[in-house]
C-alpha cells in the first residue's frame, strides 16, 4: 500500500509537457503496482508478459496444435480520464513482428477513447496481415461511428514513440524515432473528455505467429484530469484520489498497529 501511494505522487508530480497544465505516466517497468494502470498479463499457453529493468517484455507464441482456449490479449489501460485538448504518448519497441497465416492482422494497438454518444477511438497501431508486412495505421472508429477512417502508412517503424494529440475538433496521429517528429495524418474528431488511453497486443482466434515487443511508457499530457465515472455523476481530480489513497494507507496502518497492540 505505501508503494502504490509513493507511486501515485511521484506521477502526479512530474514535469509537464509544454502547452499543458499536468501531465501524467505509467513507467512499465512499475506496470505491476501502478494505480493509474490496469494490467492483463499474459495468460495464453506460452505467451509471456515481464517487466524488466527497461520496460514490460510481451512475447507472443504462434498457435500451438491442440490447444483450445480462447484468444487472450495482454495490455494496459490508463485509469484516469482529461478533459480538452490532450496529447498521448507511447514509448516502445517492436523487436519482432510476422504477418500471420489467416485473420485481419496481429500487432499492436495504441487507443484512445473519447466520452461521446458515438464512443469514438482513435486509434494508433503497428499491424501485420497475411498478406502484407507490419505497416503503421491510423483510425477513427467506434462502438456508433457510422463512416469509419482507416489509413496504412508504409513506415519502418521498429524503435520510438506513437503519439495521438488532439487540439481543438482536430486529431493528429505522429511517429516519433532518432528525435525526429513524423506527421502521419489529420482526422476531424469529437471535443468530448477523453475517458482513457490504453494499449493492447492482439490475439488471433487461429493464425498467429510469433510476436516481441518493450514497452517502456505511455505518458498523457492535458489540462485537466479526473477519475471516470458516469457523464452526469462528479468529476474526482487525481489531487483528490491521492487524498483518498492518503486517507486509506492511514487507517489500514492504525489499525494494524492496533492489532498488533
Amino acid at each position: 500500500m505505501i508503494k502504490t501511494l509513493c507511486g501515485l505522487i511521484c506521477i502526479c508530480s512530474m514535469s509537464n509537457v509544454i502547452g499543458f497544465a499536468e501531465t501524467l505516466e505509467i513507467d512499465f517497468r512499475k506496470v505491476a503496482t501502478d494505480p493509474l494502470a490496469d494490467y492483463t498479463p499474459a495468460s495464453s499457453p506460452g505467451d509471456k508478459s515481464v517487466i524488466t529493468r527497461e520496460g514490460l517484455r510481451v512475447q507472443q507464441v504462434s498457435d500451438r496444435k491442440g490447444t483450445t482456449d480462447p484468444p487472450r490479449e495482454i495490455g494496459v489501460k490508463m485509469l484516469i480520464s482529461a478533459s480538452g485538448d490532450f496529447r498521448a504518448e507511447l514509448d516502445w519497441e517492436a523487436k519482432k513482428i510476422e504477418s500471420p497465416t489467416e485473420g485481419w492482422g496481429q500487432g499492436v494497438i495504441f487507443t484512445i477513447e473519447l466520452d461521446d454518444p458515438e464512443i469514438t477511438e482513435l486509434q494508433m497501431g503497428f499491424i501485420a496481415s497475411p498478406r502484407m508486412k507490419a505497416e503503421v495505421r491510423a483510425a477513427y472508429k467506434g462502438v456508433r461511428v457510422k463512416n469509419p477512417i482507416y489509413r496504412s502508412f508504409p513506415n519502418p517503424f521498429q524503435s520510438g514513440v506513437f503519439v495521438i494529440e488532439r487540439k481543438g475538433g482536430e486529431a493528429i496521429f505522429s511517429v516519433i524515432q532518432d528525435g525526429v517528429t513524423t506527421e502521419l495524418t489529420r482526422l476531424k474528431c469529437p471535443t468530448s473528455d477523453m475517458r482513457y488511453a490504453s494499449v493492447w497486443c492482439t490475439r488471433l482466434p487461429k493464425g498467429n505467429t510469433a510476436s516481441d515487443y518493450l514497452f517502456r511508457t505511455l505518458r498523457v499530457s492535458s489540462d485537466s484530469f479526473f477519475a471516470f465515472q458516469s457523464s452526469r455523476g462528479p468529476r474526482w481530480a487525481w489531487w483528490q484520489i491521492a487524498l483518498l489513497v492518503q486517507a486509506a494507507c492511514l487507517i489500514v496502518l492504525i489499525g494494524f498497529k492496533i492489532t498488533r497492540k
